[in-house]
């Protein structure tokens, strides 16, 4: 939450050295009730509704305040016109260090699948989760082990 913050602020261009800290002391604030901070489940989904902006519609303050009560709100648009919002499959597929990773599916009905390298064909194959319920998901999700490359013992298909 704290580096979606930081990230928030940089992106709505608060950039300010000179900024105001708000004051961190607990005794400054007062808690909102139940229905106040959460909703009053009129119209609200459960558990809440975050509020949705454009970085354009929030200042400095507005920010802030925001953090420091807690609330949970998304601005939209962060993050736009960084580089990685175009990556996609094949970005990674061909990135020299991304490409290393791999992947297996989990939560497999019988077990887990092996690990196979981030190719074009790994959609290709997918694994019943076995799952009862009509409305839970029937296939394994796939899990990619990117922060494991750094490492040399990380895993590697032959």
């Amino acid at each position: 939450v704290a580096l979606s913050a930081a990230v928030s602020a940089l992106s709505v261009g608060l950039r300010s050295a000179a900024a105001t800290v708000p004051s961190l002391d607990p005794g400054s604030y007062t808690e909102p009730d139940d229905a106040e901070y959460w909703g009053d489940g009129s119209g609200a989904e459960p558990p809440f509704r975050e509020e949705r902006l454009k970085s354009a519609d929030i200042s400095r303050e507005g920010f802030d305040s925001r953090i420091m009560d807690g609330k949970v709100f998304v601005v939209e648009d962060v993050g736009q016109d960084w580089p990685m919002a175009k990556w996609d499959c094949d970005f990674f597929r061909s990135d020299p260090v991304f490409r290393q990773a791999e992947m297996n599916q989990q939560y497999a009905a019988g077990g887990g699948a092996p690990f196979v390298g981030f190719q074009s064909s790994w959609l290709e194959s997918p694994k019943s989760s076995g799952a009862s319920d009509k409305d839970a998901p029937q296939v394994a999700p796939f899990y990619w082990g990117i922060k494991d490359v750094q490492y040399p013992d990380a895993h590697r298909s032959k």
